[in-house]
């Protein structure tokens, strides 16, 4: 992969992604139900970290605030030392796809669309990889993740591992500052689970991004440099997922 591109004034080993007083709630009916209220939450660049807690702690609804695919009713998020809090939807979806990587626990592949050509939708929503040079790119992050020989398979082909190995390759896509990746692991057996964390490590090391994963399996969170539980960093754990 290419080197990271930092923001100007980005000091490396300085934090990545900080987010600030974030309070999230849900309506139930009448009745509003609390879920996020976390009142500070760094990750440092090129760091690993494990999110942990029981379902229904708010984990899913934390990575999803941070990408920016829910938003915050209150406070700031920072990624490379930018604000996506104040941004209107549209805006938000440029930003998550040029800064922030995503790896979903059901892949969200495209099923219309080959392994190569899931790799290379993220390029189409920033200018960061020009369009003659798509293909190849994508097709050096399949290489990456073992599936070069599998790349114009449709997703419907592939086996769970492969599907996941695609998104992790996707993720990747436009060169992110911050991974977020959501329970990777679930619908995989046991045998993969350690190979799939690997992976998202290692790709992450290669181009010096932040990564932090929210999972209950402890063959994930044992790649993590550190591991944070959920009831620690959110006043409100315990909302939902």
């Amino acid at each position: 992969m290419a080197a990271l591109l930092m923001a100007p004034g980005q000091v490396p080993g300085a934090a990545t992604f900080v987010a600030r007083g974030i309070r999230k709630a849900f309506r139930r009916g009448q009745q509003v139900v609390p879920v996020l209220d976390v009142p500070l939450f760094e990750l440092a660049r090129a760091s690993t970290v494990g999110l942990s807690g029981p379902s229904g702690s708010g984990k899913s609804t934390l990575l999803n605030v941070f990408a920016g695919i829910l938003q915050a009713d209150a406070g700031e998020v920072l990624v490379g030392g930018a604000s996506q809090t104040a941004l209107a939807p549209a805006e938000r979806d440029r930003f998550r796809a040029r800064h922030i990587g995503y790896v979903f626990q059901t892949f969200n592949l495209l099923p219309p669309l080959s392994a190569v050509e899931n790799v290379m939708v993220p390029m189409a929503f920033c200018t960061v990889i020009s369009r003659g040079e798509r293909r190849e790119r994508a097709m050096n992050l399949l290489a990456q993740v073992g599936l070069a020989t599998r790349a114009d398979r449709l997703p419907a082909e592939l086996s769970y591992g492969e599907q996941q190995r695609v998104g992790i390759a996707r993720a990747f896509a436009n060169q992110p500052r911050l991974v977020l990746a959501d329970e990777p692991t679930a619908s995989l057996e046991p045998g993969l689970k350690h190979r799939i964390a690997e992976l998202l490590v290692q790709c992450c090391a290669s181009v010096g991004a932040s990564l932090l994963v929210a999972s209950h399996d402890e063959a994930v969170l044992g790649h993590m440099q550190r591991v944070e539980r959920m009831e620690r960093i959110n006043r409100r754990a315990g909302g939902m997922e």
